[in-house]
């Protein structure tokens, strides 16, 4: 399913990729119109669903720009309850008598992302660029005696395990109004779908 995911993914994209080569406002100012700052919400499914973007053109750099974000997953074992961080899975099969394994599951952050932004028609902004992230795994784990957790259930890291990697990104801004844009595209680490609505100021 997730392949299905990104491979739709980059097809789309390549797609509005193409439709910029056929723009019959080349002559138009270099921002095409768009406006020159914007911030918004930004989301790459199904890894990280929560994060925070935004982007300025420069009219004097034959308007290009700067676009960062920033993700992370609000489904992390970190934000639980009984999520202990003052051990890890070491310590906790070494500590614990009777300790048990549950499950594992791994979260993803996207630290900043930094790419070149450029408007190519007065509907269209194509970005390109990359950034870093990081994958933590997370140990799920029972206490027989029901002295952790809940019920004996908790939940800990294991730092030793997490791995960082470089991630490419590509994608696009799709003016809806004067006030906001549409962001869609695509991601390398984690593979995933990228997707946002960006306020622009001032509107345009």
């Amino acid at each position: 399913m997730r392949n299905t995911t990104l491979r739709s993914a980059v097809l789309f994209t390549l797609a509005l990729l193409a439709s910029a080569t056929v723009s019959p406002t080349s002559a138009m100012a270099q921002t095409y119109g768009w406006s020159p700052f914007g911030v918004g919400y930004v989301a790459s499914a199904p890894n990280m669903m929560a994060g925070v973007d935004g982007y300025v053109l420069f009219p004097s750099l034959h308007g290009f720009g700067i676009y960062v974000d920033t993700k992370w997953d609000v489904d992390s074992p970190a934000h639980d309850p009984y999520f202990l961080p003052n051990m890890t899975r070491q310590q906790t099969e070494d500590q614990v008598n009777g300790v048990y394994f549950i499950q594992r599951k791994d979260s993803w952050r996207g630290f900043i992302n930094v790419a070149v932004v450029k408007p190519v028609t007065p509907a269209l902004m194509l970005y390109l660029g990359g950034g870093y992230s990081e994958r933590q795994w997370f140990y799920n784990f029972k206490d027989p005696a029901e002295e952790l957790g809940q019920l004996g259930l908790f939940w800990v890291q294991a730092p030793e395990a997490t791995s960082h990697s470089v991630s490419m990104m590509l994608g696009a801004f799709l003016r809806l109004s004067p006030y906001i844009a549409f962001q869609t595209g695509f991601e390398t680490r984690p593979g995933g779908f990228s997707i946002g609505a960006t306020i622009k100021f001032p509107p345009r």
